[in-house]
């Protein structure tokens, strides 16, 4: 079944999911998002309170909403792969001795997948500007 993943603060379906059962959807992601069955007419950025769907009308974004949703969404990207301690572990030890191999080496890989997430972000909020 298809599940609208909406934000609880903005009330902005964010994204489209398909799960087997809206119990498993609940389980794994209810924290995160108000979870409701998609409707056939309303989809990702359309608004869902108080149990009714609506199209966007909201103003566009100001640059600082932007920001903070590039910020916030190039941070949900990085902990999919590394986890703040991970991050910790990785930046301790490639600055506790720069020249190992092994620690340079597991530095740059992070920084490259640092890279790749802040971009995911900006195209996602910012489109192709």
């Amino acid at each position: 079944m298809n599940i609208a993943l909406i934000d609880k603060q903005t009330k902005i379906c964010e994204n489209i999911a398909v799960f087997e059962s809206m119990q498993m959807a609940v389980n794994m992601l209810g924290e995160q998002y108000i979870i409701v069955e998609q409707s056939d007419s309303f989809g990702i950025g359309d608004i869902y309170k108080n149990g009714e769907w609506s199209k966007d009308t909201h103003a566009p974004q100001t640059a600082e909403e932007k920001q903070a949703k590039y910020n916030t969404l190039s941070i949900q990207y990085i902990h999919e792969k590394y986890s703040l301690d991970d991050e910790n572990k990785i930046m301790r030890e490639y600055l506790l001795d720069m020249n190992n191999a092994s620690y340079n080496d597991a530095f740059q890989a992070y920084n490259v997948y640092v890279e790749q997430c802040k971009a995911k972000a900006h195209k996602e909020v910012y489109g192709n500007d």
